[in-house]
């Protein structure tokens, strides 16, 4: 038997084609060098599931610099993913969201020689100004808290937390 476990899977309308589509994202911190074919079972296996076209992507979040394959070429195969290395995407895109779920994914992305203690303030200034109902806040906060640890930031997110009493 064969087991897996995709990261994030949804069923999507393409507005430019008019037709309904499989989204598929996976989130690696580390570099796999097995990861273009792993993608390439979980293409076939969402495939043969739902009948419907599948787009895939693989979001990088590692520290480490990115150096795992997009494609598979072979005699008879040309298999390929999107790779997106958030290290490269600038934090501003980020923050400018007007989604607080879309905001907290600043902290992995590219602070453009910014300060760290800054990135964080704006971080939490922005989410506190999108979420109206305290529940959708505190959500939000722990989201980024998780997040945080994967930049080793969380002791600097706590530090802005406590400091703009954002109660936890």
């Amino acid at each position: 038997t064969l087991e897996r476990t995709a990261d994030f899977v949804m069923k999507a309308h393409n507005v430019a084609t008019g037709r309904d589509e499989i989204i598929h994202l996976e989130f690696q911190t580390t570099n796999d060098g097995k990861m273009a074919g792993r993608m390439l079972l979980y293409y076939w296996l969402l495939y043969d599931l739902y009948q419907l076209p599948v787009r895939q992507f693989v979001v990088y979040i590692g520290e480490s610099k990115l150096t795992m394959a997009d494609t598979i070429r072979q005699d008879r195969l040309q298999f390929s993913y999107q790779l997106i290395n958030l290290h490269t995407v600038s934090y501003q895109q980020f923050l400018a969201s007007e989604k607080a779920e879309v905001v907290i994914l600043t902290i992995l992305a590219d602070f453009e020689e910014k300060d760290a203690d800054w990135v964080v303030q704006q971080i939490l200034r922005r989410i506190q100004s999108l979420d109206q109902i305290p529940s959708d806040l505190q959500r939000h906060v722990q989201q980024l808290d998780v997040l945080s640890l994967l930049r080793n930031l969380q002791q600097t997110v706590i530090k802005h937390e406590t400091a703009m009493a954002i109660t936890l």
